[in-house]
């Protein structure tokens, strides 16, 4: 069967023009054999021949379109460019660590290259985005998270209640439920607070959450509220970047087509995306981000990328009035849209309003596709969380 790519043959007007052109675009000689109208190079193991355009084959970009890989992005699509070819589309950053993009050539025809960028490796290995700072250890990152995003947080559109036990959100709409975001308890006193929360939350007819987190104590506080009733859902990844050591990929300006949203109607595009990401109508969207869009504008920051003028990816951020964190969510992408670096665009869309807020700390719960490349840009893992939910019985 297929064995591997032989030969790639480009299609143009002048056949030995643009086998100088090539040669030149390879750094490579043309191949001349005893009849003088063959003629080829030779790019390592690929042999790279030209034939007239006719009628079935007009030349252009129609068609496939052949990636050469490159030792240095930059240095080849400069070079590319200096011989005359055009930027057609990229450049894309494929979130593994290499760039791609596409030339036209001076005679229609398009060539790909896909490579590392050498010089921005280096960069990045080498000046975070403020040098004068000691990046934290994970127990460090734990104890700000704790205080800030446990104990002393505050969520628009709820009551905070605080006792030496725990610490309780209640939902001021008919549409949300209540929180439980932090707890100190030990084995003797957890399933006596646990039943107190449940007849609390009882009483005003609202469903709530207890987050769970890997280092609470007891240690077996998730077993316990699942043996009183609550339903204990999978594990998300806890991760943090502290902006203050976070990579220049995520200082650099944004070169994708990445628009914030401040028009609720607007908010049809991330609909959009939730709805065929999930394969569901993500009517949730409108509902979710509607409200605090209006209502507390200067608390949340939505952006949706665009390709084609078509939203193609989408993610938003939250922003609390005298925290240190600011929380990531969505970043679904459309799969057709996805290796092109859209969730690393909006990533670094947000931590550069981040930044600019003054906001050190940016926090997501992460899914295991998005998690990599995550770590890759400089979160840290530190801790796992379990969503326990309680649905109050007169509902069922």
């Amino acid at each position: 069967m297929f064995i591997g790519v032989g030969e790639i043959m480009y299609f143009v007007p002048h056949r030995l023009e643009a086998a100088g052109w090539y040669a030149r675009l390879f750094n490579t000689e043309i191949i001349q054999l005893e009849d003088p109208e063959y003629f080829f190079l030779r790019v390592g193991s690929q042999e790279v021949w030209f034939h007239m355009v006719d009628a079935k084959m007009p030349g252009g970009g129609a068609g496939q379109v052949a990636y050469w890989e490159v030792e240095d992005f930059d240095q080849a699509l400069a070079h590319a460019q200096n011989l005359g070819a055009h930027l057609y589309r990229g450049p894309l950053d494929r979130e593994d660590g290499t760039f791609m993009c596409q030339v036209k050539d001076p005679f229609g025809n398009l060539i790909g290259m896909f490579g590392p960028k050498p010089a921005l490796s280096k960069r990045f290995a080498e000046k975070p985005v403020f040098d004068w700072v000691v990046a934290m250890d994970k127990s460090e990152l734990v104890a700000v998270y704790e205080q800030d995003q446990r104990r002393d947080v505050a969520y628009p559109g709820m009551r905070r209640e605080a006792t030496p036990e725990i610490v309780r959100h209640i939902d001021l709409s008919d549409l949300g439920e209540g929180m439980i975001s932090f707890s100190r308890l030990d084995g003797s006193n957890a399933d006596q607070v646990i039943r107190r929360q449940v007849d609390y939350y009882e009483s005003i007819g609202q469903n709530f959450e207890w987050k769970v987190y890997d280092y609470d104590r007891p240690t077996d506080l998730k077993e316990r509220l699942g043996s009183l009733g609550f339903t204990v859902e999978d594990a998300d990844a806890l991760l943090i970047l502290d902006l203050q050591t976070a990579p220049e990929v995520l200082a650099q300006p944004v070169r994708h087509n990445i628009q914030k949203i401040t028009d609720p109607e607007k908010l049809a595009d991330v609909q959009t995306v939730e709805a065929e990401v999930w394969e569901e109508d993500a009517a949730w969207v409108l509902q979710f981000l509607s409200e605090p869009l209006r209502k507390n504008p200067d608390e949340i920051s939505v952006f949706v990328a665009y390709i084609d003028e078509g939203p193609a990816s989408a993610a938003w951020a939250y922003f609390q009035e005298g925290s240190q964190f600011a929380s990531l969510w969505g970043g679904a992408t459309i799969n057709r849209y996805r290796r092109q670096g859209l969730f690393t665009a909006l990533v670094a869309a947000r931590a550069q309003e981040a930044i600019a807020r003054g906001v050190r700390y940016l926090s997501v719960e992460a899914m295991p596709m998005s998690r990599p490349i995550l770590e890759k840009l400089g979160f840290q893992l530190i801790a796992y969380t379990y969503p326990c939910k309680w649905e109050i019985r007169s509902q069922n």
